[in-house]
């Protein structure tokens, strides 16, 4: 799905990618809902904005869609990785953070010139496999090690604050996914990532 807002950088397009789990899949019908898509993004540019939501996305399968995607998608300028957050307790934390970090230089390698940003994992109620104290602390790890590591390679995390009080209302009624107040706070945590994306290239209006 392409959403767009009517500003222009210069003569170019603004492409952004959002690539992750249920949480982005949802966080698109949300948007579309709402009708607030026209605002997404920095009032300095011309947007198209291409959600990628996976319900049940493995890390494991970050690399293959977005090398698949470019065969048909314009190249993203900006990329938004949500992810991670159904591989906790399923793999060894330093393996997931190993991997995590192996496939952000990948990614800068194919894409060099993509301002890259990390959503970074948000808190659940509960977690499937029931050990919701354990994971966590492991959720806060991931998080802590990917903000320090993404500079090393020209790009950052995003830490989604508002959405880390385990506030009921924010869920849904499994405890897991985002109700529709949790989507719109997740949106409007989209749009900040974009305008301090924009920023990041020095975007200016035309």
């Amino acid at each position: 799905m392409v959403l767009s807002s009517n500003f222009v950088l210069g003569s170019s397009q603004l492409v952004v990618w959002i690539v992750g789990h249920s949480f982005v899949f949802w966080a698109e019908r949300r948007a579309a809902e709402r009708n607030y898509s026209q605002n997404m993004g920095s009032s300095s540019l011309f947007i198209s904005l291409f959600w990628l939501g996976f319900r049940g996305l493995r890390w494991k399968q970050i690399i293959p869609i977005i090398r698949g995607e470019l065969l048909s998608l314009p190249r993203p300028h900006v990329l938004i990785i949500h992810a991670g957050g159904n591989d906790l307790g399923k793999i060894k934390t330093l393996e997931l953070i190993e991997q995590m970090k192996s496939d952000f230089i990948k990614i800068k390698s194919f894409l060099p010139e993509v301002t890259l940003v990390f959503s970074e994992i948000i808190p659940r109620l509960i977690w499937k496999n029931d050990q919701s104290a354990f994971l966590e602390k492991i959720r806060r790890r991931v998080n802590r090690c990917i903000q320090k590591f993404l500079p090393t390679i020209r790009g950052w995390s995003f830490r989604h604050l508002e959405l880390e009080g385990f506030i009921r209302g924010l869920y849904r009624d499994d405890l897991i996914h985002l109700s529709d107040i949790g989507l719109d706070i997740f949106n409007s945590h989209i749009q900040d990532m974009i305008d301090m994306a924009v920023g990041s290239m020095g975007g200016l209006a035309a």
